[in-house]
């Protein structure tokens, strides 16, 4: 769903597409739509899996129930005081610059990975490499931490060639005090967004360096977070965060301020 200078539009999702859109689009983001979906009201996400009998899925865990990470549930979820902080289980590879262009896909800023950078980003996790494909943002967080969101929260999407998912989530502050900012990060929102459906600017950016160099992890198996909310993929959470400036947060936000699925369990 768009929310552009206060307008509220519908999120628009491709019927037929192959690819993914938000944290269920690994690949093209602009597309043509025949089926709407929503963050609130009659198509928002308690009503998604009866908008499209293949999104049956979404109608699963959205009774804040207590998250196994072991087994399939349904994300975002709130990470309690009692949730496990571990190590990272993965092994990245992704210290290099790439090409990437900033899309507004109608729901989400994205930066796609350019078909020339196409799987040189990558995740392993337990032996089996996903590729970089996009990461995004939403706003509010969809993860939270004892119940409160961070001002952003950033998806970088991993695809393995046999199309399973991996997710890499990072909590974005508002740093009003100081000023600080994630440098790398800010490069896509010192761009000039682009209007909905339609391309910007393309951004040379490091991965590695938008990414804490030490942090525990919050490590799930959730699913993605925008119809089809198919289940089983590979998430990690970063316990450290990053910041942007309050104007970089507010030229983000002026597009989208509520593109979050609320929690679905508690762990």
């Amino acid at each position: 769903m768009e929310f552009k200078k206060g307008v509220v539009s519908l999120a628009l999702v491709a019927l037929t597409s192959i690819g993914f859109i938000g944290c269920g689009d690994a690949n093209s983001a602009i597309q043509d739509s025949e089926v709407h979906f929503s963050y609130f009201g009659a198509n928002g996400p308690t009503h998604w899996a009866d908008l499209k009998s293949e999104w049956d899925t979404c109608s699963n865990g959205l009774t804040l129930t207590d998250v196994d990470p072991l087994s399939n549930h349904q994300s975002p979820v709130n990470f309690t005081a009692n949730a496990t902080k571990s190590s990272p289980n993965f092994t990245l590879d992704v210290n290099r610059d790439l090409e990437f262009t900033i899309v507004n896909n109608g729901h989400a800023i994205e930066a796609e990975l350019d078909a020339v950078d196409a799987d040189k980003d990558s995740i392993n996790i337990g032996g089996k490499d996903y590729f970089l494909k996009q990461f995004h943002f939403h706003a509010y967080s969809e993860h939270t931490e004892n119940n409160v969101p961070a001002a952003i929260e950033t998806h970088f999407v991993f695809k393995a060639t046999d199309g399973t998912l991996a997710v890499l989530g990072l909590f974005v502050d508002r740093n009003a005090t100081t000023g600080t900012e994630n440098a790398e990060l800010a490069k896509v929102f010192n761009t000039t967004l682009p209007e909905a459906n339609e391309e910007g600017e393309k951004v040379s950016i490091n991965v590695a360096s938008l990414l804490p160099s030490t942090s525990n992890v919050y490590s799930y198996s959730g699913s993605l977070t925008t119809p089809p909310c198919t289940e089983g993929v590979a998430w990690n959470v970063y316990t450290v965060h990053t910041a942007l400036t309050e104007s970089q947060v507010v030229n983000f936000t002026k597009y989208y301020h509520n593109n979050f699925r609320p929690v679905t369990g508690n762990w």
